[in-house]
């Protein structure tokens, strides 16, 4: 049963089958019932994300209230073996050093790097669970003190960091704030950032469009960063057209599986992309890397960037198409017109915005792919926007 779903020959239904079905929710409480206290409620398994590599694995991650605390749960299963595998949060068999990483003595370390004066016992809030991929806390001291630990693969932490803190340089010296790292530990692969102050760009953007001015501020802030010269004996991956035309292809894999009929009008569209920006005469510049709305706190007077580990070189167009895509999601098309020009007038972008546009469409199609869930049945419907959208970006519907 899981082959015929893992490879795709179930489709969405043979998805759904094992993420939602009684096997796996009968499977995890049992698992959850051997290690809880005697008597304890379990609630029901709240699905919260599926991942689904066509022909390889599936992963599913939930939420279950056991004595009304939420615990993250997630289920993995490989065609390759014919297994699946259930972990509960701390658990995490692939890397095994989380659960030093977790340890009061180490969360406290992280805290007291921020300023916090260790009185009292820190709250610690699960952000993200991913075993083998990236965990994320949100760790407070009683006094206000908050920082993000991010928890990755051993011997990453000094790696992350080092990025981090180049970008966070940058932002200083053109007065923008920044969530530098205040600690890291490279055996834990653990790093450890601050709050900024704020909310998310995205949150303060509403329909009547009154937050054109830190719109600006985010374009003005993009541009003064690209002006900023590249580190020296930080090493900074470099971005390049062709692999972001392959990761954005690698991220339709389960979308083709599902409807075929999308992948010759994928392909065109990421070749047309590419072969855009080939012609680009661009210098490289230092790059935020996963520059997006949800990465940019503002308040009344400061803008601030967090998430700094993805630092970069490559074409500073990428950025800016990144986070236009980011904009465009969710905001209506009038609204977003309006948003994406005071974006651009922020930045100081040409005329000719064709590097700008392409990049902007690789990102619109890969967002899709990524936030669209496998078991939305719009899913075919809303990838059609996105291509539509991007090929209009790429000068005209015919492609």
């Amino acid at each position: 049963m899981s082959d015929f779903a893992i490879s795709g020959e179930g489709g969405r239904d043979g998805v759904a089958s094992l993420v939602e079905g009684d096997s796996t929710r009968v499977a995890v409480h049992r698992v959850i019932a051997d290690i809880a206290r005697p008597g304890a409620a379990i609630g029901d398994l709240h699905l919260r994300r599926v991942a689904w590599k066509p022909g390889r694995r599936l992963r599913a991650f939930y939420e279950v209230a056991v004595d009304g605390v939420d615990v993250p749960v997630a289920v993995r299963w490989d065609q390759a073996d014919a297994t699946r595998a259930i972990e509960l949060w701390p658990t995490d068999r692939t890397w095994p050093h989380v659960a030093a990483a977790l340890s009061p003595s180490v969360l406290a370390d992280a805290l007291r790097s921020a300023g916090w004066n260790g009185v009292g016992e820190p709250l610690v809030t699960i952000v993200r669970y991913r075993p083998g991929q990236r965990h994320v806390l949100k760790v407070a001291g009683t006094d206000g003190t908050l920082v993000y630990v991010k928890i990755g693969a051993p011997g990453s932490g000094a790696q992350s960091a080092t990025r981090a803190r180049a970008l966070a340089d940058a932002c200083t010296a053109i007065g923008a704030g920044a969530a530098a790292p205040t600690w890291w530990s490279d055996d834990l692969g653990s790093v450890a950032a601050p709050a900024v102050a704020g909310a998310p760009l995205s949150v303060s953007i509403t329909p009547e469009l009154h937050e054109l001015d830190r719109l600006r501020g985010a374009g003005a802030l993009l541009a003064a960063l690209h002006r900023q010269p590249t580190p020296s004996g930080v090493p900074l991956p470099e971005r390049s057209p062709g692999h972001e035309a392959a990761l954005t292809l690698r991220a339709c894999d389960h979308v083709v599986t599902l409807e075929p009929s999308l992948e010759p009008m994928l392909r065109a569209l990421v070749d047309r992309a590419r072969t855009a920006l080939s012609r680009s005469e661009m210098a490289p510049s230092l790059l935020h890397g996963d520059a997006k709305i949800d990465h940019l706190y503002v308040t009344d007077d400061t803008i601030s960037l967090i998430d700094l580990d993805s630092a970069a070189v490559g074409d500073p167009a990428s950025d800016v198409g990144r986070m236009l895509a980011s904009l465009q999601w969710g905001t209506e098309p009038d609204a977003f017109d309006v948003a994406r020009a005071a974006l651009l007038e922020g930045y100081g972008a040409p005329s000719d915005t064709e590097d700008i546009d392409a990049w902007t469409a690789l990102a619109l199609v890969k967002q899709a792919a990524r936030r669209v869930s496998v078991l939305d049945p719009a899913l075919p419907d809303r990838m059609n926007d996105a291509v539509r959208s991007a090929r209009m970006l790429l000068h005209g519907p015919a492609s």
